[in-house]
């Protein structure tokens, strides 16, 4: 029984595992660009997707990608509000955050558990399956098709490469409370606003 912490390596797993699975069952809340090429399905996998015209709209989910599995023979269903990320490879298991993108792979710091434990792999297969209420049909998505709209990613690079800046925030808000300070935390004080001054002269540090 094999319990693994994925932080780094996610998206290499995910791909390595569904390439060489032979029964895979994915729910996962959006599907985007890229998908088919990260998570290879096949005939008679189940995937649930929150296939709507509003996440079609929003670029959440891209009714292509949705028709290549169908052409595939891959068994799609929609299940609304579906925000769960949850992957069986035959007889693995990974319990993630990543959606199914280019993006989630090349720009979000995502993470994710593998386990082997069959109870476990066992409960997530049935969880995918009890989502399998509403089959999304070729039809369906022919007519998403003309309302998909792609993705404007605030931060996101065009080229799909991965964004090495640091994209710690900038900004800070804290709660301030009243309160008096003794004679030692006022020369403290004093001492640290000359200190600061100093620092916020760079514009680019601070």
């Amino acid at each position: 029984m094999t319990t693994q912490f994925l932080r780094k390596n996610l998206w290499e797993k995910i791909s390595g595992l569904a390439k060489r699975a032979t029964h895979r069952y994915v729910a996962v809340a959006y599907l985007g660009k890229g998908a088919t090429k990260l998570l290879p399905m096949g005939q008679g996998d189940v995937l649930v997707v929150d296939v709507r015209e509003d996440t079609v709209r929003a670029g959440q989910v891209n009714p292509f990608e949705i028709e290549e599995y169908l052409k595939r023979g891959v068994e799609v269903y929609s299940y609304h509000n579906l925000h769960a990320k949850v992957f069986v490879f035959d007889k693995k298991a990974i319990i993630a955050s990543a959606n199914v993108s280019s993006h989630s792979k090349n720009s979000l710091v995502e993470c994710g558990i593998l386990v082997t434990d069959v109870d476990v792999v066992t409960s997530v297969r049935g969880f995918v399956m009890s989502l399998t209420g509403a089959p999304v049909t070729p039809a369906y998505v022919r007519s998403l098709k003309k309302h998909y709209r792609p993705p404007r990613i605030r931060g996101g690079r065009r080229d799909g490469k991965r964004d090495r800046q640091n994209n710690q925030p900038r900004v800070w808000i804290e709660r301030m409370y009243n309160a008096e300070f003794d004679e030692k935390e006022n020369r403290l004080t004093k001492a640290g606003k000359v200190i600061a001054r100093k620092k916020v002269k760079n514009k680019k540090k601070y």
